[in-house]
C-alpha cells in the first residue's frame, strides 16, 4: 500500500469541518512505524502545509527509529515549521527505567534548537510502562524544550498524577477514548484520542457537556463512543479496523494498512458500515 498524498488536503479539510484543531501524524494510528525515512518527510511537509492553510496545530511523532534518524527528523520538523514533536521511544533499545528515558530526550533535544518535545506514554504499544510522574518530576529542569505528554492508557489515577505535576510547564494529554468523560470531569482540557479521527463531534459533546455540568448528556454520548468502538475493534486489530472506518465516516478514499498489518476483508467493511448506520453515525 503506498502513501496516497493527494487525499491529505481533503482529510485535513474534513477534520476541520468536525471542529478538530490539532494533527499527530506519523504516530500509531498514522502507521508511522510502517514508513520510511523519506515518506515520513514528505507526509510532513504535505501536512505541514495543509495545517498552515486550515489553522490547525500540527504535531508529528519521530521517535520509533534509530536516534540519529530522529535527530533529523526533529530538524526537518523545525524546518517545516511543525509546532511541536512527539517522541515514542527507542522500541528496540527500550530504556530501562524513567532516568533513561529522561537521558533519551536530553539526547534529542541537544540536537535540535528549539522545537517543543512530548514524550508518547502508550504501554500497551510499547511494551513500556513507566512511572510517569515521576519521569515528569526528573525531567523539570533537564531538558528547557520539553513541554509534556500523551497519557495513552486506562489508568485515569496514573494520568491524573502527571497532570497535576505542574499544569504550568507541562501539558498532559489524555490520549484514551475509554476515559474521555472521566478526564474532561477530572480537568483535563486537551484530548488526543483515536476517535477524534471519526467522531470528533461525539468528542466535543463530552468534553462540553461535562464543563458545562449536563453530566447526563455526556455520559450518555459516552456511551454511544463506547459501543461504535466496539463494533468497530469487534472486526479486527486497532489501526486497520478504525482506518476503515474512517474511510466509511470521512467518504475519501484513505486506503487501507500496509503490510504486515492486516486490512479489513471488504465484507466485513460493508457490516460495519451498516451497524454505524443503525446508529446513526453515518
Amino acid at each position: 500500500m503506498e502513501v496516497n498524498y493527494g487525499v491529505i488536503s481533503q482529510y485535513s479539510n474534513f477534520l476541520k469541518a468536525c471542529g478538530v484543531k490539532g494533527i499527530l501524524l506519523n504516530d500509531q494510528i498514522g502507521e508511522g512505524m510502517s514508513l520510511t525515512l523519506q515518506e515520513r518527510k514528505a507526509l510532513t511537509e504535505e501536512w505541514s502545509q495543509c495545517c498552515e492553510k486550515n489553522g490547525q496545530f500540527l504535531i508529528v511523532q519521530i521517535g520509533g527509529i534509530p536516534l540519529k534518524e530522529v535527530i533529523e527528523l526533529a530538524n526537518h520538523c523545525e524546518t517545516n515549521k511543525v509546532g511541536a514533536v512527539i517522541l515514542l521511544p527507542d522500541l528496540y533499545n527500550r530504556p530501562r527505567n524513567h532516568l533513561d528515558l529522561v537521558k533519551y530526550i536530553k539526547l534529542v533535544a541537544e540536537g535540535t534548537k528549539e522545537i517543543p518535545i512530548l514524550y508518547h506514554h502508550h504501554p500497551k504499544y510499547t511494551n513500556l510502562d513507566l512511572d510517569m510522574t515521576n519521569f515528569l518530576l526528573d525531567i523539570t529542569g533537564e531538558v528547557d524544550s520539553f513541554v509534556g505528554l500523551i497519557h495513552s492508557t486506562n489508568d485515569l489515577q496514573s494520568a491524573l498524577s502527571s497532570f497535576h505535576v505542574n499544569e504550568k510547564q507541562f501539558t498532559v494529554f489524555m490520549g484514551t477514548d475509554e476515559v474521555i468523560l472521566g478526564a474532561a470531569a477530572s480537568g483535563f482540557s486537551c484530548i488526543m484520542a483515536n476517535t477524534l479521527n471519526i467522531f470528533a463531534k461525539l468528542v466535543e459533546t463530552i468534553c462540553f457537556s461535562t464543563t458545562k455540568g449536563e453530566i447526563l448528556t455526556a455520559q450518555k454520548t459516552q456511551a454511544v463512543l463506547a459501543k461504535a468502538l466496539y463494533r468497530i475493534y469487534s472486526y479486527g486489530d486497532t489501526v486497520p479496523a478504525l482506518k476503515a472506518a474512517m474511510c466509511i465516516i470521512s467518504k475519501l478514499p484513505l486506503g487501507t494498512t500496509r503490510e504486515p498489518l492486516e486490512a479489513i476483508w471488504e465484507g466485513n467493511v460493508e457490516k460495519m458500515k451498516n451497524e454505524l448506520h443503525e446508529m446513526g453515525l453515518v
